[in-house]
């Protein structure tokens, strides 16, 4: 028995019947089992001092009689998992058989407790996860956002979004069937994670639209970034010739929401787009003006009316 095992104090009585020649038959006529020592373990599941349990005989923790007829047991009989008997072979063959059924049922709970577990961690995957791209989705993306504003804010630093979206993406669907737009969307999801950085967010906004979080990166950084992430789609072998148009904002020199920030990051991929796609085009702080790149050339737009 190991020692960490807890040790009860069986005084049984039993006759012993003669059933044939040479054989020996026992009946337990009554069992007290009055508890030596416990662990921390057991005093604090019954919620009591360690001297108030070691006075505790066994018939007040379970229920013998039910054990005995193989009956259901009672609400608080699984204690008896925490208390072995002592090597007397009629209460062992008791603690064993209740040991094992109750060990068993731990070992269930605990399984029970894992599935669970993993189908919630499955769940909460599926509801922030885009299912095509594998990528976050808008509902995962807000949350985000927030936060990164919130520490932005915190921190004094700057925080820019940029919006990407699939140029020709609704004649590719016309023309060749959405199997084929669905694996440019795919194979731009691959492209973003190989071109951004651990610490950005990047997340399906809806549709041939995605965004991304650029933590702790002002206008020019960003811009940067995104001019590098459209020239490697354009210039990409990944399957589909893809371009891409991408909308940048920032809240440097800025005191806009996440909201104002996103809507400045839509307008300048509209612009993009209005300005022969498959170009980067920055919101300038005051929000009136657009700085449109494409292969190192520049153009400096005013906001329209």
């Amino acid at each position: 028995m190991s020692d960490s095992r807890h040790f009860i104090a069986c005084d049984f009585r039993e006759t012993r019947d003669s059933a044939a020649p040479g054989e020996t038959r026992t009946r337990i006529r009554r069992v007290q089992g009055m508890i030596e020592n416990s662990s921390r373990f057991v005093v604090l599941l019954l919620g009591m001092a360690l001297t108030s349990v070691v006075s505790l005989l066994l018939a007040g923790v379970l229920s013998i009689s039910a054990l005995w007829s193989g009956a259901p047991m009672a609400m608080n009989a699984w204690l008896v998992t925490l208390l072995p008997a002592v090597a007397s072979v009629p209460v062992i063959a008791i603690a064993i058989k209740v040991i094992c059924f109750l060990t068993e049922q731990r070992d269930q709970l605990r399984i029970e407790i894992e599935r669970k577990t993993i189908a919630e961690n499955r769940f909460s995957r599926l509801a922030n996860t885009d299912e095509l791209t594998g990528l976050g989705n808008r509902r995962s993306f807000v949350e985000r956002a927030r936060e990164a504003m919130a520490l932005s804010r915190r921190h004094a630093q700057p925080l820019a979004l940029l919006f990407v979206d699939v140029d020709g993406l609704k004649e590719l669907n016309d023309n060749e069937g959405h199997a084929r737009g669905d694996l440019a969307l795919k194979q731009l999801a691959r492209a973003l994670r190989q071109c951004l950085r651990q610490s950005d967010y990047a997340a399906r906004y809806g549709g041939d639209e995605f965004v991304i979080l650029m933590p702790q990166t002002d206008m020019h950084a960003a811009t940067i970034a995104a001019e590098r992430l459209r020239a490697a789609i354009e210039t990409g072998n990944d399957g589909l010739p893809l371009t891409v148009s991408v909308g940048l904002a920032s809240t440097q020199g800025t005191h806009v929401g996440i909201e104002e920030l996103v809507a400045r990051a839509d307008e300048a991929l509209y612009v993009a787009k209005r300005a022969g796609r498959n170009q980067v085009c920055t919101t300038f702080p005051d929000g009136n003006r657009h700085l449109v790149t494409r292969h190192g050339s520049m153009e400096l737009r005013a906001r329209s009316a």
